[in-house]
Order: structure tokens, then C-alpha cells, then sequence
């Protein structure tokens, strides 16, 4: 519901709304989850400083522009920009874990920083548009 522009006609399809792919808070719910789940497996407790690969500064840059995110959403009341910013950034979070393998990669110190940076930031999100975490989906 809060993805939809309060300035047009409400169209609300429950079939739309609870698809794992596309644009809804399920999609959102289950990349919170996948997000949650590699934390899990990994054992990897030490932060690298290396240098990031594109694919992973790719999620990194895209992390760094939640502050600007929140800023207009405080400033404009359109909470669409903030739905549309969790929608883009589990997009490039599902990304990067398609594209990067984390646990037992050579780079899983680097990957896990990068997947609690983007949990940091996912979470925030998801309780400002009001998504419960669960453990599995």
C-alpha cells in the first residue's frame, strides 16, 4: 500500500501483492530473510579492509544514499520514496548475491561486511514501512 502515490486512484490487487517477485513487501520480507540467513551460516567475524569489487561497490553505493532517501521523504511526506528505495536496493542486494558467492569465498570477510552493512540499512527500512522480520519464508 505505501508503494502506491496518494495523488492517483488506489488500484489494490491482493494476487499483485503478495508475488515473491516484483514490487511488493513480500519481495522485500524475503531478501530481509536472505539478508539474515548468510549472517547465520557464515563464521566469518573478521572485517577486511580490502578493496571492493564493482559488484560489491555496487550495493555499497547504493546503501550510501538511504540518508538522502529519508531526508525527502521528511521533506516531500511521499512515502513512495522510500518504498521505491527498499524496492531498488533488495534488487541490487539479490544482485550481488547471485552474481557473488559470500560464504566460503576467499573475499567472505568483505561479503559479510557488505551484507551487514546492507542488513543495517534493509532493517531500518523495513521497520519504517511497517514489515515484521521472520525467520523463514
Amino acid at each position: 500500500m505505501l508503494r502506491q502515490n496518494i495523488s492517483r486512484v488506489l488500484v489494490f490487487d491482493i494476487d499483485d501483492a503478495v508475488r515473491f517477485d516484483g514490487n511488493t513487501g513480500v519481495y522485500l520480507l524475503y531478501t530481509l530473510v536472505r539478508a539474515e540467513n548468510i549472517l547465520k551460516k557464515s563464521h566469518c567475524e573478521e572485517m577486511s579492509v580490502e578493496e571492493l569489487s564493482d559488484e560489491e561497490w555496487e550495493l555499497v553505493r547504493e546503501l550510501l544514499l538511504v540518508e538522502k532517501v529519508v531526508e525527502k521523504v521528511v521533506r516531500t511526506l511521499d512515502l513512495t520514496v522510500i518504498t521505491d528505495y527498499a524496492m531498488n536496493l533488495a534488487k541490487k542486494f539479490n544482485e550481488f548475491y547471485h552474481k557473488c558467492r559470500v560464504i566460503g569465498d576467499e573475499r567472505e570477510s568483505v561479503r559479510i561486511a557488505v551484507v551487514r552493512a546492507f542488513l543495517n540499512v534493509f532493517s531500518f527500512l523495513a521497520r519504517v514501512i511497517g514489515i515484521e522480520k521472520v525467520e523463514r519464508i
